[in-house]
């Protein structure tokens, strides 16, 4: 009788514990994520900070034509591709556009604001993956959205990887923000789970048959699998090439070529957040409320991802924060060295490894039997590594600003390892990345290496790194020294995503009931020095779901195609935000 009782305390301590979380979790979810929190965790991509990192000018105009809120990877999509179509036709280089050529043309402005620094968001936060992981999804928008409408959106996911490494050379960016194209892995513990991710490739790949040479699947073969350098507990591997990039790198440089190329027309100002956003009472101008003074504009783009909702109550609960937790690590002295790799002397003398894949591979890590159990792993080149992103001669270079990446590895994850309870519901919601969750963060910290034959490369690590190990990753003090661990675990940090309830973005003209404010529709005569623009109005590109780097830059590109009022066919149907979509997305659903 006492072990019954025992039991049924258990389980009502359980339900109530559940029934408390979960209402905490439905306050925090439909409240205002407020503006970003000053003084953030120091993720590792930002040392050192860019040149423009707080960036500013004297004074804030008092008109703009449009209003960027955001500076991460969709606004400065969205600013690249409004300012270089605008004035170059286009092309999207915009190094040296000539502004006069078109006498008619009207000047534009453009406004950027942030609330801290610039790219401090979840773009300068996310573990530099650029890898469409469509297959295991692709399904379910089949069932959902029809065949074509499920191919087009894998088409627009996988386009990021061409597309970013093409802007990385256009920019001139390519050794900085280290783009490139690499070799991915999905690495399984359980053949359970893995022959499911098997069977949901094979769909996958019956419908888009032109990618079948794209794929690789590592069963049985231990061999092949002892090579990779994985651990011996590894049930199969699932491969195939996606992208990887500095995203802090990318999108500063870009932002800083930008204030170049139109200093008359591009304004950033960091650390001024937008607190609010009036609808006009006589003219078509919006009123947007700032620390350093107001903006008047037609357009306002909402780039904010996970605190969209902070200016856009409609939005709240159809865009979730969640806080994660990202590392860099030292790696294994042996890791990324193959059973056939040599050392042999490089062209200047250095020593260099043949046969080396360190900076070369990408990973998703499943542990368990569950779709949301991962964990993702990028590497940082080797110094003496020449990024080429295409074998194209025409791949413009600047040398770069930065010391070189030495290998280091990009770990972050730790989802759901326990089940939902261990994951800690508070991270639903939480929009402080001051901090991050420490039980997370000592998962990360072990995972990669724990026990002989445990972590996900087992004996292949090596001896444990150190600092003064060469080519460990160590940043010299000029850049930061004192900020970083001096053991493998070199730099953790917090970062807030955007989950969408429906698990798409939302991108396009926001109507009035969804952005709380009327919606404006028609030029005044104030605002016709611009008419070349669509009519005024709020647009969004927000609610990536943890994958913004294959979604985020595609949809600010079409964002500022449909501002420009051109013809745009880049954008999958089912992003386009509606009153139809609006009302159907829940919440519970994305949960």
């Amino acid at each position: 009788m006492g072990g019954v009782l025992s039991q049924l305390y258990l389980t009502l301590e359980t339900f109530f514990s559940l029934t408390s979380a979960y209402s905490k979790l439905s306050k925090r979810v439909n409240t205002s994520p407020g503006i970003p929190i000053p003084n953030p965790s120091v993720p590792y991509w930002t040392i050192p900070p860019s040149p423009i990192a707080k960036h500013t000018h004297d004074e804030l105009p008092e008109f703009a034509d449009v209003v960027i809120i955001g500076s991460g990877i969709t606004g400065t999509s969205f600013a690249r591709q409004l300012l270089d179509m605008y004035y170059g036709g286009g092309k999207g280089k915009g190094k040296d556009v000539d502004k006069d050529k078109d006498e008619d043309k009207k000047p534009l402005k453009v406004v950027m604001l942030e609330a801290r620094d610039a790219c401090s968001g979840a773009t300068g936060r996310n573990g530099g993956h650029v890898r469409p992981d469509s297959y295991p999804e692709y399904a379910v928008w089949k069932k959902k959205f029809g065949l074509e409408e499920a191919r087009a959106l894998v088409r627009f996911r996988r386009s990021h990887v061409e597309e970013m490494v093409r802007v990385a050379e256009e920019e001139g960016l390519v050794e900085d923000s280290q783009a490139r194209r690499v070799q991915t892995y999905d690495v399984f513990y359980e053949k359970v789970f893995l022959d499911d991710m098997k069977s949901r490739l094979e769909v996958y790949l019956e419908d888009i048959p032109e990618e079948k040479d794209q794929w690789t699947v590592y069963l049985e073969d231990r061999e092949s699998i002892y090579d990779l350098q994985l651990s011996d507990r590894v049930a199969g591997v699932i491969s195939t090439t996606v992208g990887v990039l500095h995203p802090y790198r990318f999108v500063t440089g870009i932002l800083e070529r930008l204030l170049g190329s139109y200093p008359e027309s591009f304004y950033l100002f960091t650390n001024t957040p937008c607190t609010s956003i009036s609808e006009p009472i006589q003219s078509d101008n919006y009123i947007i409320r700032t620390p350093k003074g107001i903006i008047r504009a037609p357009h306002v783009i909402h780039a904010t991802n996970g605190w969209a909702s902070h200016l856009l109550e409609p939005m709240r609960s159809k865009i979730i924060p969640v806080r994660g937790v990202m590392t860099a690590q030292r790696p294994g002295t042996s890791l990324g060295l193959s059973p056939t790799s040599t050392t042999v002397n490089g062209d200047a003398g250095d020593t260099q490894t043949a046969g080396s894949w360190r900076g070369e591979r990408s990973f998703l890590l499943f542990p368990g039997f569950k779709e949301l159990q991962f964990d993702y792993l990028t590497q940082m080149p080797q110094p003496s590594t020449k990024l080429s992103s295409s074998s194209s001669e025409s791949t413009i270079s600047s040398p770069p600003k930065y010391s070189a990446a030495s290998g280091e590895l990009m770990y972050g994850g730790g989802f759901f390892h326990g089940g939902v309870l261990d994951y800690n519901l508070t991270d639903i919601g939480n929009v402080d990345d001051t901090d991050w969750d420490r039980g997370i963060e000592a998962y990360l910290s072990g995972a990669l290496s724990s026990g002989v034959d445990g972590g996900w490369f087992g004996r292949h690590w090596g001896e444990e790194a150190r600092p003064e190990f060469k080519g460990d990753g160590a940043i010299n003090s000029s850049q930061g020294e004192e900020t970083l661990g001096k053991g493998r675990v070199m730099k953790v940090w917090g970062g807030i995503m955007g989950f969408s309830a429906d698990r798409l973005p939302w991108v396009g003209r926001l109507p009035s009931k969804i952005a709380g404010r009327d919606s404006r529709n028609k030029m005044t005569e104030e605002n016709d020095e611009v008419s070349s623009l669509a009519a005024p109005g709020e647009w969004i590109a927000a609610g990536f779901s943890g994958e913004g780097m294959v979604q985020a830059w595609m949809c600010g590109k079409a964002l500022a195609c449909m501002v420009l009022d051109k013809d745009e066919t880049m954008l999958p149907d089912s992003l386009h935000i509606t009153e139809k979509r609006w009302r159907r997305a829940r919440p519970e659903d994305a949960m």
